[in-house]
């Protein structure tokens, strides 16, 4: 932070009357600035510098204020290159986690693949079972038909063996 100071000053005009009293708050450079005004117009109303000597002094004025301006805005560019580093591993943190996230859903998408096709050949095995022991049951019953058919027609034939014939003999 700057610091800033109270500064009163009063001036004589050529007439030799107050033309103004002036109490306000300065910071450091308008301090400076003010201070280096006052050197050189008490240094060109007393003749004890030249015009050279009065330009030197608010050359020397003003490289101090760019000092110091230099070392305000050195330390703001200090605090924003911090902000920018930890703004920088937020950043990278993020992407990492986004990363690996994506490394994640990709593997769960992967799986959810997979499980389908699973599913969809677990499917299609148990339509080929169905279809096959639903065969299977068909061809058991016009089995079981033909058994109790054929049965029928030995238990017939049985019969007509057992009833005598009349008038024929088999050989």
């Amino acid at each position: 932070m700057d610091a800033r100071y109270e500064v009163t000053y009063v001036y004589e005009s050529s007439e030799g009357s107050i033309r103004r009293a002036h109490h306000t708050r300065f910071n450091t450079f308008a301090v400076c600035r003010l201070l280096c005004v006052i050197v050189v117009t008490a240094a060109a109303t007393e003749g004890f510098l030249s015009s050279y000597t009065n330009r030197i002094v608010i050359i020397r004025c003003d490289c101090v204020q760019a000092e110091a301006e230099n070392r305000q805005l050195q330390a703001q560019l200090k605090q924003l290159k911090i902000a920018q580093d930890q703004k920088k591993m937020c950043i990278e943190q993020l992407l990492s986690r986004l990363q690996d996230a994506d490394g994640r859903l990709q593997k769960a998408e992967a799986l959810r693949q997979l499980e389908q096709n699973t599913a969809e050949a677990l499917r299609q095995q148990v339509n080929a079972y169905r279809e096959d022991f639903e065969g299977e049951r068909l061809d058991r019953h016009r089995a079981q038909e033909r058994v109790v058919s054929l049965e029928r027609q030995l238990a017939a034939l049985k019969h007509q063996v057992r009833v005598p014939n009349h008038g024929r003999e088999f050989h």
